[in-house]
């Protein structure tokens, strides 16, 4: 029986997919470089660590720095996105059942604490959440090293991975869920593909409330 939720943000519970891909064809326009025509080829080439992502989507790292790049991303990011994104299909409604039925939430994320705390404000939904955690910086190299500091504050609170279930949208949220030791959910409607999902080898959902199926 699952007695813990715990949930990505960017992706998963949060559809910024592609303002996610808009945003880093501004930076490729700036450096002319093409840009990433539909979201199936994002999601082809998205992925952990996002230094490699955005080598693979044809940055110079030698002209602009990875470091001045996800500044520059982070920039443009955080000046629209509560106004540009919405919640993702069946989401809220996930949310609200998950707290009706007594199962504890929490955010797990790579966006930067302080950024983090306003966006998931921004949309009213901080009630349904124990904790919400984010990074120190906008480097997004591993979510990891947050999970397993996290999962020793949690397991003084009593807090049983094996009862835990952790939902994301990339491959690199399965290897969170096993850093957590927890169970993991993949969701389809993210920042990979479908395809590249079921290599992680555990179950792949359609839509958010497809999670109510796995408790």
């Amino acid at each position: 029986m699952t007695e813990y939720v715990i949930w990505d943000w960017n992706g998963t519970l949060l559809d910024d997919v592609d303002f996610n891909r808009r945003a880093t064809n501004q930076l490729l326009v700036r450096e002319g470089i093409p840009e990433i025509p539909t979201l199936e080829r994002y999601r082809e080439l998205f992925g952990f660590p996002t230094e490699d992502y955005y080598k693979r989507a044809g940055f110079d790292f030698n002209k602009t720095p990875y470091s001045s790049l996800a500044d520059d991303y982070s920039a443009i990011y955080w000046a629209s996105a509560s106004k540009e994104c919405s919640l993702s299909n069946t989401a809220l409604d996930t949310l609200k059942k998950l707290d009706s039925l007594g199962i504890p939430q929490m955010i797990l994320s790579l966006s930067r604490q302080d950024k983090l705390d306003k966006i998931v404000d921004d949309f009213s939904v901080r009630h349904f959440f124990k904790y919400v955690a984010g990074s120190g910086d906008f480097l997004a190299v591993s979510k990891e090293k947050i999970a397993v500091m996290w999962a020793d504050r949690l397991k003084n609170e009593g807090f049983n991975p094996k009862n835990a279930l952790f939902i994301g949208d990339t491959r690199h949220d399965f290897d969170v869920s096993l850093a957590l030791g927890c169970r993991c959910l993949l969701y389809c409607g993210g920042h990979e593909s479908r395809a590249k999902l079921l290599t992680a080898g555990c179950p792949v959902i359609n839509n958010i409330n497809d999670v109510l199926n796995y408790l």
